[in-house]
């Protein structure tokens, strides 16, 4: 398949993925042409060609900034793999793609399918170690929401627990808060479900470890559709919430200063992982963050191991009046969907067998 972009589709919605990163960029119900996943953004490498983040990318070998030997060296912020030309064949009615990268010393083998029974698809991923010697790595799942999507009506919810702001001098249970609750580093209160004050930042949460599912949502009720995703809590553990407005030089720590504008936020990242700390590997070593909150912050991967996880994305059209999402639960024929303050369950078809 020499195409750049490839597609697939069945009766409900369609599922757009370019090789050129891997990226998943359009996700949207037939019926309607709204792609929550039309996220682009230019990013300027300080030594290296320029690139794009788009739609929905994977994070693999590194969540965030290389160091800077790992930078002179060639690697860039969230991984190599955004970089690079993925193979792409249909192959018994999935989509099966692959990229290696020498510089991580890792490979992925995707397979991506419908469902034939709802607007929802499987994911599944198999990252393997090609190098002689084991290593450390982080892994995140980085689908971003972009306007007309994401505005100011869009509500976020997620069975997150305690959590805290990246920019954070540290991260303990001292300067942690429970989902949807988090203090800025600036000392606001911010509520994230639905931002009440503007700031741009990644805030990260464990995924309750009372769950054996995590899961996290975007419902616009402006176009009365919601965006899900589920996953095994084992497969990832965190997630991680990136909010970045439009005005850059807009300051949090002035929020209540009439001559201060808020800006708009622009991107919102629903974004699950191994890891919350978005730092380079020698700077978790030197502050000791290979554990924050009781959670691992990477997986060890030895020579010639494979790790395979995988997860569910969905999207449904609602009527006016949804409250927002309680609670998600899934089994290997449906996933459950149960609204907050009324409890009415939804129930989206999918028949994949969980991996």
């Amino acid at each position: 398949m020499d195409k750049e972009i490839v597609s697939i589709q069945n009766e409900h919605c369609s599922l757009t993925i370019e090789r050129l990163g891997g990226s998943i960029v359009d996700f949207h119900l037939l019926q309607q042409d709204i792609n929550p996943l039309n996220f682009t953004m230019p990013y300027q490498s300080e030594l290296h060609d320029n690139y794009n983040f788009k739609g929905h990318f994977l994070c693999l070998g590194r969540w965030g900034d290389p160091s800077r030997g790992e930078l002179a060296a060639g690697l860039n912020k969230h991984g190599e793999f955004l970089k690079l030309h993925w193979t792409a064949d249909e192959e018994d009615g999935y989509l099966k793609m692959y990229a290696s990268s020498k510089l991580e010393g890792l490979s992925v083998t995707r397979k991506a399918k419908l469902s034939d029974r709802s607007s929802c698809y499987q994911v599944v991923e198999k990252v393997r170690n090609e190098n002689a010697l084991g290593r450390m790595y982080q892994v995140v799942q980085h689908p971003t929401i972009a306007a007309p999507f994401l505005n100011a009506e869009t509500i976020v919810d997620c069975n997150a627990t305690l959590g805290f702001d990246y920019e954070s001098e540290k991260y303990t249970s001292s300067i942690a808060t429970l989902w949807p609750q988090v203090k800025t580093k600036n000392g606001l209160n911010l509520k994230l479900d639905k931002p009440d004050i503007s700031c741009s930042s990644v805030f990260s949460f464990i995924v309750d470890p009372g769950a054996a599912y995590g899961w996290i949502t975007a419902w616009s009720p402006v176009h009365h559709i919601l965006l899900g995703y589920v996953w095994k809590r084992d497969d990832y553990p965190w997630i991680n919430h990136w909010l970045h407005l439009e005005n850059k030089n807009w300051d949090s720590s002035e929020a209540n200063t009439a001559n201060n504008a808020p800006g708009q936020l622009l991107y919102r990242g629903l974004e699950f992982g191994n890891t919350g700390v978005h730092k380079p590997f020698n700077e978790m070593l030197s502050q000791d963050l290979l554990n924050v909150l009781g959670e691992p912050t990477f997986n060890y991967i030895d020579a010639g191991e494979e790790h395979i996880r995988s997860f569910y994305s969905f999207m449904y059209a609602l009527p006016s009046g949804f409250k927002g999402v309680q609670n998600i639960s899934l089994n290997p024929e449906d996933i459950y969907i149960i609204e907050k303050e009324t409890h009415n369950k939804i129930i989206i078809p999918h028949n994949f067998n969980q991996t």
